[in-house]
């Protein structure tokens, strides 16, 4: 008899629902089970990607490999901050990677994802180089552009892309400036002759030397 109960009281049930929770119930039980762990992520991704500590244990053991692929942790952080827009920066504080260098490596993955048939020669010339090229290559100079960056050292292809005269015995002047400080320097620099491109400012060399044959003058 215990069948027979079982039967009726599911029939009972299956009276109770309206159709279209009927037909709901039924999709459920066809759906596949990877359709399933998809719903529970809400967002179309693995539930493992929806979650935070998960996202930095994999962050964080990409980045401490040596030479680790750098396109591979711009994929993961590009996942975290799709997936975590509003903890992305604790994400990658947790994972100990600095908010310079991961906003780099997405910058970098974006413009080249075009360019990913030449992923193993990308991979050679480095991210230190790539995110020189970053602001400044499209599909017309992409090819000598990547060229020069195979033979030329990251600090000589920031002059060369900056129109600068590459000498070995060109010094390099390093500043440490506050905000407000840099924010002047830049409006010095642009007023000057320096010119933006991107986020750089380039002929910086120039502009400066022409704000000191200004105050020099002054003073002969």
């Amino acid at each position: 008899m215990v069948p027979l109960i079982t039967t009726c009281a599911e029939a009972i049930g299956q009276r109770g629902l309206s159709g279209v929770e009927m037909a709901a119930k039924e999709r459920s039980a066809k759906r596949p089970r990877g359709e399933a762990k998809r719903d529970q992520s809400g967002d179309g991704t693995s539930p493992e990607a929806g979650n935070i500590a998960f996202q930095v244990e994999k962050i964080s053991k990409m980045a401490a490999r040596r030479g680790p692929d750098f396109f591979e942790l711009a994929g993961a952080l590009a996942i975290a901050k799709e997936t975590h827009s509003k903890a992305f920066e604790d994400i990658i504080s947790q994972a100990k990677i600095s908010r310079r260098r991961a906003f780099y490596l997405l910058e970098v993955r974006e413009r080249f994802q075009p360019y990913m048939r030449d992923a193993a020669r990308l991979r050679a010339i480095g991210w230190t180089k790539l995110k020189v090229l970053a602001p400044v290559i499209n599909t017309e100079n992409a090819d000598d552009l990547l060229a020069t960056a195979e033979t030329a050292s990251a600090q000589k292809l920031s002059q060369i892309l900056r129109g600068a005269v590459v000498s070995s015995k060109s010094r390099c002047v390093l500043l440490y400036l506050t905000p407000e400080q840099h924010d002047l320097y830049e409006r010095m620099i642009l007023a000057h002759g320096g010119k933006r491109r991107g986020r750089q400012l380039i002929d910086q060399e120039r502009a400066l030397m022409a704000i000191i044959d200004q105050v020099s003058a002054r003073h002969d």
